[in-house]
């Protein structure tokens, strides 16, 4: 059977100088099973983060990619490949074992999410997301102990992939009709967060709806309240939290909403994941619309419409090696509202 090589090259002007040519980047990894398996999805659309407007380094975020199946697929853009993994539930500890972590996997009902290795072959967890209002689901919580977590996004991504001869001429069709009129966000930090909270991590909250839902501005943003991996608790007497939203478009149907948070304190591991679903929906049902009356949530309504900060991209062909990064570790913790015993 005649193969051919197709080498895709993303070009972005506020990357840093030079190219990342490495197999491991979010944007081969999403792109990884259409190519080499002949695997089609509906949407890919690609997300990055720096810390304000004025951060001359721009880094991934990840990549999210609408399955043929509506599953919504998240493959972050850390500096490394996790290859521990870790799960407490409260403070007892469920799971510490090796897993080749790849991606996250978000049901098409919008109601359980699972951890993904590579190529889909294996997956671990089974975690339910909280349900809001208005068709609207808070998937996860993501904290990042430095923005250095993850990879600086670079001027250049050039990513090979090797497809039957037969059949490249469609995958090629199916990833340029995945990105057709593709406006790709950048996720940022609320302008006044390092005023508030020092020292202080970046969180960042998943939820997703219908399309055009509205933004979401309750509490309920699975902060890791409790987690053992935190290096001191989130104090309790936590008043103000800064906050930015920004939306992500994966189809006509479905939208994403990213939510920044600076909260106060350090966290022991690289990235720490937060689930809330084990909260049971009667229960959430009676306080989803209220407040916390120790928290205030402020948001960046005073600054430039976070929809600006989108941009498009082009592709190019050209042919690239690969090269390797090390391993930390990543790890969840699941909180429950109100619980005492986290």
């Amino acid at each position: 059977m005649e193969n051919d090589t197709i080498v895709l090259s993303f070009e972005i002007e506020l990357g840093q100088k030079g190219e990342d040519r490495d197999p491991a980047n979010p944007l081969s990894r999403s792109a990884n099973r259409l190519f080499e398996d002949g695997l089609p999805f509906k949407r890919l659309s690609q997300c990055f983060l720096r810390e304000g407007a004025d951060d001359p380094v721009l880094r991934w975020l990840g990549v999210f990619v609408l399955s043929v199946g509506d599953r919504v697929v998240f493959f972050p853009g850390f500096q490394a490949e996790g290859s521990a993994f870790t799960e407490f539930r409260g403070r007892s500890l469920a799971r510490d074992q090796t897993f080749n972590f790849d991606h996250l996997t978000l049901e098409r009902d919008f109601k359980r999410w699972h951890f993904t290795g590579p190529k889909s072959k294996e997956h671990i967890g089974s975690f339910n997301t909280l349900h809001l209002d208005q068709g609207r689901n808070l998937w996860l919580g993501m904290s990042l102990s430095d923005f250095s977590v993850l990879r600086t996004a670079m001027e250049k991504t050039n990513v090979t992939f090797t497809a039957p001869s037969s059949d490249s001429r469609r995958r090629l069709e199916v990833f340029q009709k995945s990105r057709e009129e593709a406006m790709f966000q950048i996720v940022e930090s609320h302008p006044e967060a390092r005023k508030h909270h020092s020292p202080g991590f970046l969180h960042l909250a998943f939820i997703v709806g219908p399309s055009g839902f509205e933004l979401y501005k309750g509490p309920h943003l699975a902060f890791p309240e409790g987690s053992p991996f935190l290096a001191k608790p989130l104090p309790t007497g936590l008043t103000k939290v800064p906050i930015r939203s920004h939306r992500v478009s994966l189809s006509s149907e479905v939208h994403l909403q990213i939510t920044s948070a600076w909260l106060p304190g350090s966290l022991k591991r690289p990235v720490a994941f937060t689930s809330m679903g084990g909260l049971k929906e009667n229960h959430c049902s009676g306080v989803i619309k209220g407040e916390l009356p120790n928290l205030v949530l402020f948001s960046s309504e005073d600054c430039p419409d976070s929809q600006r900060q989108v941009f498009a991209s082009t592709l190019g062909i050209g042919r690239s090696p690969a090269s390797h990064l090390q391993r930390p570790l990543y790890c969840i913790c699941r909180t429950s509202l109100g619980s005492s015993d986290l």
